[in-house]
């Protein structure tokens, strides 16, 4: 019996665990299953329970490296908040004390699995400057641990500091300034020494570094919220079979549109239409007038 069936009659038997470290220590005492497996099929099992409702699958994360390229750094850890998750989840080494044990470059092996998984159920995965450098990073730690491509396009990427950086003028477009602009929470600070004491691997300075991501991906979820209706390359994810009415593409809306003006174009004329909820605008692809092409000369 696999670690996931052993997992998997379990909650046959019992409701999902609140603590699924505490039951997983239960479980391993009385079987031929380590701790470390069995808390990993809870996880994946708790994402997939979360994702799986009428919500879009829209993942918000941010890693923490010990270095700016991924042929010299590890990702030391993660955190992450799925759109209706109630609170933010964190990924570390520290969660992997076997890891100490193995060579410096190798030591984000489980942590990097544990993302690829959340990152492979994702419709949408968001992050602040993620497209120029979370997803570049964790695409190459994967690569290197042997891990199929994750499946980054233009079309599923919410990158909030490009998108600040398009549609607002501000200062600066690092995740604290947003952040502060639009009051939510805010990015706490971590001192330069305890940079260099978690590169060194230093688990008092790794476990505040968790901290710390935790918090940017709380920041990260309160912006991604105000700039969802900017966006204009997502796709909708809350058009279904059972739709029969036109629904907002915002990920994080998913309201009612009414019809509010038109967009012309050198050629044709369409309809517009606005979100009712958070105000995004849409455009219909059916032409309302299209415009002759045969020309008449002025006299």
């Amino acid at each position: 019996m696999s670690s996931r069936e052993f997992v998997l009659d379990y909650l046959n038997k019992e409701p999902f665990p609140d603590n699924i470290g505490q039951v997983a220590i239960q479980l391993a005492k009385g079987s031929d299953h380590s701790y470390n497996a069995i808390r990993n099929v809870f996880r994946r099992l708790r994402d997939v329970k979360v994702i799986s409702n009428d919500v879009p699958s829209v993942l918000y994360y941010d890693i923490e490296t010990t270095s700016f390229g991924a042929d010299f750094g590890e990702i030391t850890c993660f955190a992450y908040k799925w759109e209706g998750m109630e609170d933010v989840k964190l990924v570390s080494v520290l969660d992997y004390p076997e890891a100490f044990d193995r060579p410096v470059y190798t030591r984000d092996r489980e942590v990097v699995a544990e993302l690829v998984k959340l990152l492979d159920l994702a419709d949408i995965n968001c992050g602040h400057y993620s497209s120029k450098f979370d997803n570049k990073f964790v695409q190459a730690r994967g690569s290197y641990h042997g891990y199929k491509p994750i499946d980054f396009r233009t079309s599923n990427t919410f990158d909030t500091c490009i998108t600040a950086r398009k549609y607002l003028r501000l200062q600066n477009n690092r995740l604290a300034n947003v952040a502060e602009f639009y009051g939510e929470a805010q990015k706490t600070s971590m001192s330069k020494q305890t940079w260099r004491l978690c590169n060194d691997y230093n688990k008092e300075a790794l476990a505040e570094q968790g901290e710390y991501c935790k918090q940017d991906v709380r920041a990260l979820y309160g912006i991604a919220k105000r700039l969802f209706p900017f966006t204009k390359h997502l796709p909708n994810l809350w058009i279904t079979e059972e739709t029969n009415y036109m629904r907002c593409s915002n990920p994080n809306c998913g309201g009612v549109l009414l019809e509010d003006g038109e967009y012309k174009t050198k050629a044709n004329t369409y309809q517009k239409f606005r979100c009712v909820d958070c105000g995004k605008w849409h455009r219909g692809s059916t032409p309302v007038m299209k415009l002759s092409r045969e020309f008449k000369p002025a006299y």
